[in-house]
């Protein structure tokens, strides 16, 4: 714990500070403490014997771009974490090497388990974001002294930790002093920013994105930003709005826990940059350019390392961000495998099963489309899709009071898929979810039908999620009736439809948790625009995949080959003759 084994029952602030900053200290190795030192010591200044940087220096060395608006937002997280644990406090820490370390510390998540187990993080980050609508802000003086008896249990249970220096008693965010609010525009930039970067690793520069922040590839992440803030809340205000209220602290992190439980994770990436020096890389080094060249960061050798080469697929870099946001980083990020995509292959379900039915690991289903407006359910061209399926459960639509009818809807399927009118595939590892205009995720349910989480059928016209396989009387084909969460496509892929309605678990897939779509109850009928499928695997499933497909390449060329290599053509005609399958003789028969 950094203290004496007679634990005193009070400390000072400055005696308080200077223990946590050794505990902090702790969690880094050598080679980590030393790149630390040479980069601060070589833009630091100093001041009555202190150094430290200032704001400018570190947002110059993170190379936060100014057109995003975050420069504020990442200044006020380090000086914040950087004051740690005194968070309400009018006088913050100034940016030393050991209050930078503080702050590195407590955002990665194993080394805040260590010093902090049990501690929530998104409490914290709360804090360090929001701003108080009074003056509950604190003054402190180095001498105070703070309550430190229950420390022998650890640090997070000293009660200027515990309560977040008395903003959040009990650590409940229910709890937390309402005068605090994150205004939603900041964190829609912030959002914006977070998933422009989201594969960066520690030691690559945010200018290894460039492209992120050209304006039409930043308006595509902004509109993903905004798709997570919308599920924040129920009132449907656009977090653009300057009229929208802002965030509560359980808002914030009940809304984070629902839609997008891993945004944070560059942000981790982000501060721990500070642990690599220019001396260790020299490609770290080659990125510090004049700021007016940033397109010549295109020539360093990792540029684009981590991004896909599908820039015109539904499933670009912004969209698998969005979705890391759920499943993480490293379950997704460089693990993709494009195998269907239904504008270049074809939208029918012969070339569905040609390309994604080989794929024997997880994999991603993605639709887009319009949704249908409701005086238009019963036209015509609705017509065949309306007596394959049930439609009209629900009066509500996902785009009420949307500006756009786009939606984007998907699947995460844990198993391969199986063609049959008979069974079901899919277990309770999947994930019905929805990109835009919100995002929501709806988990498959332990212990549901194992028929009720997938099925594929072209004899029963189409395919879902969520439904189970329906069983019709022999030679009748009835209409389908979708399930309570569950997602339906017919098999011209031309229309689908997305339905959420009843109680929680209810089907085989839950309702999401989010404040919009927690009670919420909607139907989409919409046309579809684009169906991709990939894959979605290590190193491991990608080797199995394609000594298989190899496999499968070489059997089909031994047998169109055959007969080629046998060379004898005069003696193959001769028993194609004896058999009647040739010739004046084709009268078939047995040799």
């Amino acid at each position: 714990m950094g203290l004496t084994q007679s634990t005193p029952k009070s400390l000072t602030r400055d005696r308080i500070n200077g223990e946590f900053a050794r505990l902090c200290l702790s969690q880094f190795s050598s080679i980590e403490l030393w790149a630390l030192k040479d980069l601060f010591v070589s833009l630091a200044d100093s001041s009555a014997g202190q150094q430290y940087w200032t704001a400018s220096k570190l947002l110059d060395y993170f190379g936060v771009p100014e057109s995003t608006n975050c420069g504020p937002i990442i200044l006020k997280i380090a000086e914040k974490l950087a004051s740690f644990p005194f968070i309400a406090s009018n006088s913050l820490e100034p940016l030393t090497m050991r209050s930078l370390l503080k702050a590195i510390a407590i955002l990665d998540p194993e080394r805040r388990s260590n010093i902090l187990p049990g501690y929530d993080p998104l409490i914290l980050l709360f804090f360090a974001i929001a701003t108080p609508d009074d003056n509950t802000a604190k003054e402190y003086n180095a001498q105070d002294v703070f309550d430190s008896s229950s420390l022998d249990a650890g640090w997070a249970k000293l009660p200027v930790i515990a309560d977040y220096d008395n903003l959040c008693p009990d650590g409940l965010p229910s709890n937390a002093n309402k005068s605090w609010r994150v205004h939603a525009r900041e964190l829609h930039d912030l959002f914006s920013l977070l998933l422009a970067i989201f594969p960066l690793d520690p030691e690559q520069p945010i200018a290894a994105y460039v492209d992120n922040f050209q304006p039409e590839e930043w308006l595509k992440y902004t509109h993903r930003a905004a798709a997570i803030l919308s599920s924040f809340r129920t009132d449907g205000q656009s977090p653009q709005d300057p009229l929208h209220p802002g965030f509560s602290c359980e808002e914030f992190c009940d809304g984070i826990l629902a839609a997008a439980p891993n945004i944070f994770t560059p942000l981790t990436s982000l501060f721990q940059h500070l642990l690599f020096s220019p001396k260790q890389s020299p490609q770290i080094a080659a990125t510090k350019q004049p700021a007016d060249h940033p397109l010549e960061l295109r020539n360093l050798p990792y540029y684009n390392a981590t991004t896909y080469d599908y820039a015109d697929c539904l499933m670009d870099m912004s969209t698998v961000a969005q979705i890391a946001t759920e499943l993480g980083r490293n379950s997704i990020w460089g693990r993709l495998q494009k195998l269907y995509i239904g504008s270049e292959h074809g939208f029918s379900m012969r070339s569905f099963e040609s390309k994604a039915f080989k794929w024997n690991a997880p994999s991603i289903l993605i639709v887009s489309g319009e949704v249908v407006e409701r005086a238009k359910l019963r036209d015509r061209s609705l017509e065949a899709f309306n007596d394959w399926v049930y439609t009209g459960k629900s009066s509500s639509s996902s785009v009420d009071g949307c500006q756009s009818r786009k939606v984007v809807y998907g699947c995460l399927l844990n198993t391969k898929w199986i063609s049959s009118s008979k069974k079901g595939f899919g277990d309770s590892k999947g994930k019905l979810f929805q990109l835009y205009p919100f995002q929501e995720w709806f988990p498959a349910k332990t212990g549901a039908a194992a028929d009720s989480y997938a099925f594929y059928s072209p004899i029963l016209g189409g395919f879902g999620f969520g439904t189970a396989v329906p069983h019709f009387p022999s030679g009748s084909r009835e209409r389908i009736v979708p399930g309570a969460v569950s997602l339906t496509i017919d098999e011209s892929m031309e229309y689908g439809v997305f339905r959420c309605y009843g109680v929680d678990g209810e089907g085989a897939y839950r309702r999401s948790k989010s404040a919009n779509a927690a009670t919420k109850e909607w139907e989409d009928v919409f046309s579809i625009s684009q169906v991709e499928v990939w894959g979605c695997g290590g190193e491991k499933e990608l080797t199995a995949q394609a000594k298989e497909w190899a496999w499968e390449e070489r059997e089909a060329r031994r047998r169109r080959e055959v007969n080629l290599k046998r060379g004898n053509f005069d003696e193959d005609r001769a028993i194609l003759e004896l058999a009647g399958l040739v010739g004046g003789n084709m009268s078939g028969g047995s040799v």
